[in-house]
């Protein structure tokens, strides 16, 4: 997986005005930034980047001169526009572990839905720590062999031994259910 790099640049001003400038606000933390720095990232710039609500992105941020290695830890869009708002990025070591909230994609869902089944998703993301190099961005999980009242776990989840899962193991994420038909009134 290539890496992006964003550049940055140290913010001084309000998050309205910065906005108002044509840049997105932001704030970085971790290692080297123990404060954390409040920072600015050209908006045109932001939008390519993050062309969809990518939390867990690992990209190099660049201020300046001094380039750190991070991960976007949120990203705050307008309620209505969808604008990007405010970005947190956690500044981290690639050798040091980390504590990530990763999303459940659940493959397969076309063959259960031709059966008439539906997978009724009750946890969406997982927790996990371990050193980001072994982290992937996201959990996906085939589900096209699952029956009717079968459910997917934690427990089900494959990763590298290295990544430590912090959820329940017999939390369930989802559920297989039957397929209501819509009661549609003449």
């Amino acid at each position: 997986m290539s890496e992006a790099i964003l550049r940055a640049f140290e913010r001084t001003e309000k998050p309205k005005k910065c906005r108002r400038q044509g840049y997105v606000p932001g704030i970085i933390y971790g290692e080297g930034f123990e404060n954390g720095q409040k920072i600015k990232i050209q908006l045109s710039e932001a939008r390519e980047l993050i062309k969809e609500n990518t939390k867990n992105l690992r990209l190099w941020v660049q201020i300046g001169k001094e380039k750190k290695y991070g991960v976007i830890k949120e990203i705050q869009k307008h309620p209505m526009t969808k604008e990007i708002q405010h970005i947190d990025i956690q500044a981290i070591s690639q050798k040091d572990k980390v504590r990530l909230k990763l999303p459940v994609i659940f493959e397969g869902r076309e063959k259960m839905e031709q059966k008439g089944q539906i997978l009724q998703v009750l946890i969406s993301e997982v927790e996990v720590i371990g050193k980001i190099e072994k982290i992937p961005e996201s959990i996906n999980i085939n589900v096209s062999n699952k029956e009717l009242g079968d459910s997917v776990k934690v427990k089900d989840i494959q990763l590298d031994d290295e990544i430590k899962i912090l959820e329940d193991v017999n939390e369930v994420l989802a559920i297989v259910t039957a397929a209501k038909p819509l009661d549609i009134a003449s």
